[in-house]
């Protein structure tokens, strides 16, 4: 018998990812994407119409207005476009979308990010 007559193989039972396993990856996937430590994240699970829907509490990471990184590319000099944190929030929800998708093989419905507040990233001088 030859590959192509033999029957596909089949597997008996299925794959169940825990309701905890599942809040552990979001709350992973909404860290990473928002910039902050994953204790930071706070994440809500529920259903969307059959899909997955996710709601995120989280603070961003954020550059000081006065910090020497951005003084030093302001966004008029055309080099990089301001980002508004509103515009990075909106990035970090797609992102969690299509991660969370992809890891879990969930279909992700709904997904909220709530800002909680901003954690500043500071800057390190090493003499």
């Amino acid at each position: 018998m030859t590959p192509e007559q033999q029957a596909p193989e089949t597997r008996a039972g299925r794959t169940q990812i825990s309701s905890r396993a599942l809040d552990r990856v979001v709350g992973a996937v909404a860290a990473d994407a928002l910039g902050v430590a994953t204790k930071a994240v706070h994440v809500r699970l529920g259903d969307d119409k059959g899909s997955l829907a996710i709601a995120v509490a989280s603070p961003i990471r954020a550059v000081p207005l006065d910090s020497p990184a951005r003084v030093a590319r302001p966004a008029e000099s055309g080099t990089q476009p301001a980002v508004t944190l509103v515009q990075r929030a909106d990035a970090a929800q797609h992102t969690i979308k299509h991660r969370v998708g992809v890891l879990t093989g969930s279909a992700v419905g709904l997904v909220e990010v709530r800002l909680t507040g901003v954690r500043l990233e500071n800057d390190r001088r090493v003499e």
